[in-house]
C-alpha cells in the first residue's frame, strides 16, 4: 500500500513518482479494487502475465488496480484481464512494441455480446470521446504497460513520436450493421462467445469516399490509402494491417455481392506499388538487401504488394452514418491476437452481471480493510537469477568473435565498420556474422547458445 488518501494527496503523489498517464487517476482504494474483484472468479495473486521490459508481475490484483486508476467499471475487469493475456502472447511480441521506437499501440477490439452489455462504442465516434468503456478499457491497458511493464515514454518506451490511441485504444465492432460474419465467427469462434483481439496499431487513417457507388470504386479508393511508402507493414512479411469499413461503405460493397474474403482478395491484388516509389536508399536498403532473392536483380516498375495472403488483412465493421472508413496500419512484424473472454477454468463469459453478487467473496480476497491509503500499481517485479558475467580479455589476438546484427537498417554497416578496426588491431582467429530473426525481438535463446559455443567475445550495436 502507499501511505496517501485523498484525491489530490494520491494524484500528486502519483504524478511524482511517474505512475500516471498524464492525466488524473481514480485513487485506486481498498472499496474500488474489492468491488472490481467481486466481478472476476480468480484468486487476486493469480499472475496473468509478465509485463516486459521490467517484467512486471500483471497479478488479477494489479490488473485491477490500474483498471480502478483508469476509470473502468468493476465489470469491465474480466475484458481487460483477457486483453493482457493477448498482448502477452507470443506472437504479440510486447517486448518489441513496449520498446520500438514506432509509434505502436494496443488497439483493443471487443468483439461479441459482452461489448454490448458493457456499452462499449461500435457506431458514431467508436474510436472518439464520450464512453466510459472505450476511454477506460483502452487506459487500463496504457497504464499497465506503463505501471508494471515499466515502459515511460523517453525511458524503455522509445517511440519517436508516439501517437495519441497510446492513453486509450478501444472500440467494438458494429455487428448489427456489418453485412458479414463478425471478426470472433471468422476467427472460429461461438455466436455467444465474447472475444478481445489486440492489434499492434499506428493511428488512425481516414478513408474519404462519398462518390463511390460500387465495390470496385470504393475499394480502390482504400487500396490507394493502404499504399504508403512510409508504412512499417511493407517492410515485413505476414504484417496483418486493420481495416475499418463503416456501414454505409460495407453495405455499398456487400449489395455488389462481395463477400468479406472477396474485400480481401481484391485488396491484396490492388494494394501495390512500384519498386520505384522508395527512394534509392530505401530500395537499396531494405529491400535488395532484406529480401536479396526478391528484389536483388529487379527493376524499379516491380510490383510490391502489401499484402503477401488476402487473409493477412483484418476487417471489420464499425461507425455510424457517413462515408468515413478507417486504415489502420501496423508495426509490421508484430501480430494481432484474438482470445475468448473466459474465467479462470477456460469457461466462456456470456455476461459480467453473472459475478455481480460476489461481494462476499471480494471482502474475503482483500484482506487489506482499514490499511490507510492506495494500492501500488506497480505489482511484483519478476527477479531473474543473476548470471555471472565472463572474465574481460585481455586481448583479441587469435580470438573467435561474433558480431551480432540486431536488424536496424544502418547496424550490418556499423558492425562492418567495426569489424574492419578490430581486424587492424589484432590477429582475429575467425568471424561470425549474425542476425537476430525479428528487430524488436529479444535474443532467441538457440542464438545465445550458439554465440557461447563459438565465440570468444560479441559485438553488437544499433545502426539507426
Amino acid at each position: 500500500m502507499l501511505p496517501v488518501t485523498g484525491w489530490a494527496e494520491v494524484n500528486d503523489f502519483f504524478e511524482r513518482e511517474q505512475l500516471t498517464d498524464g492525466l488524473p487517476i481514480v485513487p485506486p482504494t481498498v472499496e474500488g479494487i474489492r468491488a472490481a474483484l467481486a466481478y472476476v472468479d480468480r484468486d487476486p495473486a493469480d499472475l496473468v502475465a509478465t509485463i516486459p521490459p521490467r517484467h512486471g508481475q500483471a497479478t488479477v490484483e494489479s490488473i485491477a488496480v490500474n483498471a480502478v486508476m483508469a476509470g473502468c467499471l468493476p465489470s469491465y475487469l474480466s475484458v481487460v484481464i483477457t486483453a493482457v493475456e493477448a498482448i502477452s502472447d507470443s506472437a504479440f511480441n510486447l517486448h518489441g512494441v513496449q520498446t520500438t521506437t514506432h509509434p505502436a499501440g494496443p488497439l483493443v477490439i471487443v468483439n461479441g455480446p459482452l461489448a454490448k452489455e458493457l456499452g462499449v462504442n461500435c457506431g458514431a465516434g467508436a474510436l472518439g470521446p464520450g464512453y466510459r468503456a472505450n476511454a477506460t478499457i483502452g487506459r487500463a491497458i496504457r497504464l499497465i504497460l506503463m505501471n508494471i511493464g515499466g515502459a515511460r515514454p523517453g525511458e524503455l518506451d522509445k517511440a519517436t513520436l508516439g501517437h495519441p490511441g497510446k492513453y486509450s485504444y478501444c472500440l467494438a465492432e458494429n455487428e448489427v450493421q456489418s453485412p458479414w460474419e463478425p471478426l470472433r465467427i471468422e476467427l472460429g469462434f461461438q455466436p455467444e462467445d465474447s472475444c478481445v483481439t489486440v492489434v499492434p496499431a499506428e493511428a488512425p487513417h481516414n478513408i474519404n469516399d462519398h462518390f463511390g457507388t460500387t465495390a470496385e470504386g470504393i475499394l480502390t479508393m482504400v487500396a490507394g490509402v493502404m499504399a504508403q511508402v512510409g508504412a512499417n507493414d511493407w517492410y515485413y512479411d505476414g504484417c496483418r494491417p486493420l481495416l475499418i469499413l463503416c456501414p454505409e461503405h460495407a453495405a455499398t460493397i456487400a449489395g455488389d455481392g462481395f463477400s468479406k474474403a472477396d474485400v480481401k482478395r481484391f485488396l491484396c491484388g490492388h494494394a501495390r506499388l512500384p519498386l520505384g516509389r522508395w527512394s534509392a536508399e530505401n530500395i537499396a536498403g531494405r529491400f535488395r538487401d532484406h529480401w536479396p532473392d526478391r528484389y536483388a536483380a529487379v527493376s524499379e516498375d516491380t510490383e510490391v504488394s502489401l499484402l503477401r495472403e488476402p487473409d493477412d488483412l483484418i476487417v471489420i465493421v464499425a461507425g455510424g452514418a457517413g462515408k468515413h472508413s478507417i486504415y489502420v496500419p501496423t508495426n509490421g512484424h508484430f501480430r494481432p491476437v484474438t482470445r475468448l473472454v473466459a474465467d479462470r477454468n477456460g469457461t466462456a463469459i456470456r455476461s459480467a452481471s453473472r459475478l455481480i453478487h460476489r461481494e462476499e467473496i471480494g471482502k474475503r480476497r482483500v484482506s487489506r480493510a482499514g490499511t490507510p491509503g492506495v494500492f501500488d500499481p506497480r505489482g511484483v517485479r519478476a527477479i531473474a537469477k543473476r548470471k555471472a558475467l565472463a572474465p574481460a580479455l585481455s586481448d583479441l589476438n587469435d580470438r573467435v568473435l561474433g558480431f551480432l546484427d540486431n536488424g536496424k537498417p544502418n547496424a550490418r554497416r556499423l558492425l562492418a565498420c567495426i569489424s574492419d578496426e578490430l581486424g587492424q588491431r589484432f590477429k582475429i582467429k575467425a568471424r561470425h556474422a549474425l542476425r537476430k530473426p525479428e528487430v524488436t525481438a529479444v535474443v532467441p535463446e538457440e542464438q545465445i547458445e550458439s554465440v557461447l559455443r563459438h565465440c570468444d567475445a560479441i559485438v553488437t550495436g544499433s545502426g539507426d
